[in-house]
C-alpha cells in the first residue's frame, strides 16, 4: 500500500493532504477544483440533454395509438410489454405524443384514461 502511495506522488495530487494513521492506512484530503459545476449547472446540463430531439419510432407510436384505441385504461407497463420496449421508453414516446397534442391523459395516474386528441 505504501509503494502505491509513493507512487501517486503526481502533479495532479500535489495539492492533497496525506496522512498514514495505522500499518497500511492512510487518509487522503483532496481539495475542491474550483472548475467543478454546482449542483444547479448539472441540472441545467441534463435537462438541456434530456430535451434533445430524439426522433419518434413510427412504428412503436403506432402501436400505442392501437393499444389506446381498444384500451383506454392501458398501463405504461403493459404497453411497454404489448410494444416490447421499456417503461421508460414507453414513458418517452407518450411524452412526445402529448407534446404534439396526439394524446393526453384524462383523470388520475391508476383511475384515468388516455384519449386521442388528433389521429397522426
Amino acid at each position: 500500500m505504501k509503494k502505491s502511495y509513493n507512487y501517486n506522488k503526481d502533479d495532479s495530487l500535489r495539492n492533497t493532504s496525506r496522512q498514514f494513521l495505522d500499518g497500511n492506512v492512510f487518509r487522503l484530503i483532496v481539495p475542491l477544483n474550483d472548475n467543478v459545476p454546482s449542483a444547479s449547472e448539472m441540472d441545467e446540463k441534463t435537462t438541456q440533454k434530456s430535451e434533445r430531439n430524439y426522433p419518434i419510432n413510427e412504428e412503436t407510436t403506432q402501436k400505442i395509438l392501437e393499444i389506446i384505441i381498444q384500451n383506454p385504461m392501458v398501463t405504461r407497463e403493459e404497453l411497454a410489454q404489448i410494444c416490447g420496449i421499456t417503461p421508460d421508453g414507453i414513458k418517452w414516446q407518450l411524452n412526445q405524443l402529448k407534446l404534439k397534442d396526439i394524446i393526453r391523459r384524462v383523470g388520475s395516474k391508476k383511475n384515468g384514461h388516455w384519449e386521442i386528441i388528433k389521429e397522426e
